[in-house]
Formats: C-alpha cells, sequence, structure tokens
C-alpha cells in the first residue's frame, strides 16, 4: 500500500512541475502589454498654488480670523514660525527637475494632519499632493520635529533625578 501512495504523490509532483515549467516557458514568450499610465500627476494637483489650502485658506485665516487659525493648529502663527525656523533647515529640498516645496508646506501638512487626526488621504486633497508624497513628508516631518524638540522638551535625567522622582513619588 506504501508504494501505490508514493506513486500516486511522484505522478502528482511530476504533472505539477511540468504545468510550472510550462508556464515558465512560455510566459516569457506571451507579451504583456504595458500598463498605460494615464498622467504624471493627476491634473487638479497641479493647480495646488492656486487653490491649495496652504496658499490660499490658511493666509486668510492669519488676516482675517487669527482665531480659527489657532483653533485649527493649537498655536498662533508667530509660534509656527518660531517651529518652522528650527525645522526648515532640515525639511527644506533643493530644487531639481521639479520646484521643491517649501519647508512651510510639509510643516502646515504635518500640523494639520496631527491636529485633526483625520486621514493622510483627506490632507492630500486639501493640500492638492499625491497621497504618497503626503504620507512621507509627514512621516519626515514628524522625525524631525521630535528630533529638533526632544533636546529642549525632553532632557535626558542623571540618575540623582530619578531617585528625587521617586521620592517625590512615595511621599504623595
Amino acid at each position: 500500500m506504501v508504494p501505490a501512495i508514493l506513486a500516486k504523490k511522484t505522478k502528482v509532483f511530476k504533472v505539477l512541475f511540468l504545468a510550472i515549467t510550462l508556464l515558465f516557458v512560455f510566459g516569457k514568450y506571451i507579451k504583456r502589454r504595458p500598463k498605460k499610465q494615464r498622467f504624471w500627476v493627476r491634473p487638479f494637483l497641479k493647480l495646488r498654488k492656486d487653490r491649495g489650502d496652504f496658499y490660499v485658506a490658511v493666509p486668510d485665516m492669519i488676516r482675517e480670523d487669527p482665531e480659527y487659525y489657532f483653533q485649527q493648529f493649537r498655536m498662533t502663527p508667530e509660534k509656527f514660525n518660531e517651529l518652522l525656523n528650527l525645522v526648515a533647515p532640515k525639511i527644506a529640498k533643493l530644487d531639481t527637475v521639479r520646484e521643491a516645496i517649501s519647508p512651510a508646506e510639509p510643516l502646515y501638512m504635518t500640523l494639520a494632519f496631527l491636529v485633526s487626526g483625520d486621514q493622510q488621504k483627506s490632507v492630500s486633497k486639501d493640500c492638492r499632493l499625491g497621497r504618497s508624497t503626503v504620507c512621507g513628508i509627514i512621516r519626515e516631518t514628524t522625525k524631525v520635529i521630535f528630533e529638533v524638540l526632544r533636546p529642549i522638551y525632553l532632557k535626558p535625567h542623571s540618575p540623582d533625578d530619578f531617585r528625587k522622582i521617586a521620592h517625590d513619588f512615595k511621599n504623595m
């Protein structure tokens, strides 16, 4: 009985091997049509500087309703500029084939994403940039913000500091 089972299994394996080999050999000769790219940049994204939130809504908020700006970003325009001055050297990009995004835009996108808790897809739509671009920008900018603000607000503790914290905790 054992040899019959082994014979059936080897026959199945031979058939599978033959089928895979045929697919591999003939697959090379089948011409696949390349996926036709519809456009390099979606047409509505090209209007970023004319209709994007950063270029239209934010300047209007600062001029006409600074209180609403504060509600949207949890900081004043002056604090935004302070943070921008700290972060800008690390997030600034050079112009190459295309015009680079100014350092203020990634900071705006990141703060809009973090404050609103909205999806990156909607931030992408509001800023008129591609979703993967916004994803990369937010990831990079949050790292830079952390790197820049960590030494200012999260100072390393010494063993004496930990003893004092433990002592204060016990005496609560």
